[in-house]
């Protein structure tokens, strides 16, 4: 019974952490006016994410939260660019394909689903390596590549999750950008040990 008790103690302070840590993002973001808080907020929550992965649960999350948020402030708006750009890519596809339906539509799909895989990596790149924007954009081309089962992986869960949070869109708001944040990294992490042996 004391196991049992351990178990959903566990499981309860892991849900309250990535109910805190989508809080602190979505403040996070607010606090930049959105347009300049999105992408520190969600370079935080990615590297607060690596740290309990990599066992350190202990810190408290508010100031780590904020010290990753402040750190990389105009490199991390800077990706964003970038992010958005192909974001917007993704968009103008769709929106074509809704007006023109053709033979051109597998191309397009195929683009998206390039585009939406390196996605998957960005953010964990960033937070993993200490690398410049030029590189993390290069390197998180390259991942899908380097580890096709941490990719099928990223694709599933990544698709299980968005189903859950089209069906429970409250979990979406309590735990949408942890729960992702998570995920990714990983499964990312697969791939990051395979390109550094």
């Amino acid at each position: 019974m004391q196991t049992f008790s351990g178990k959903l103690y566990e499981a309860m302070e892991w849900i309250t952490k990535f109910a805190y840590l989508q809080l602190l993002w979505i403040l996070g973001s607010l606090a930049g006016f959105v347009i300049l808080g999105i992408y520190p907020a969600t370079a935080a929550a990615f590297s607060v994410v690596r740290q309990w992965l990599n066992g350190n649960q202990s810190e408290k999350l508010l100031p780590l939260f904020i010290s990753y948020y402040r750190q990389d402030f105009v490199k991390t708006n800077l990706l964003g660019l970038w992010v958005t750009f192909l974001l917007l890519l993704i968009y103008l596809d769709i929106f074509y394909l809704q007006q023109n339906a053709s033979l051109l539509a597998i191309p397009f799909f195929a683009f998206m689903f390039i585009i939406s895989l390196y996605l998957l990596y960005v953010f964990p790149v960033y937070a993993h390596f200490e690398y410049s924007v030029a590189q993390i954009i290069k390197n998180s081309f390259l991942l899908p590549l380097v580890s096709p089962a941490a990719t099928v992986s990223q694709v599933i869960s990544t698709g299980l999750l968005v189903v859950i949070y089209v069906f429970f869109p409250a979990l979406a708001v309590i735990f949408g950008m942890s729960l992702f944040a998570f995920l990714t990294t990983w499964n990312a992490r697969f791939a990051f040990h395979k390109l550094e042996s």
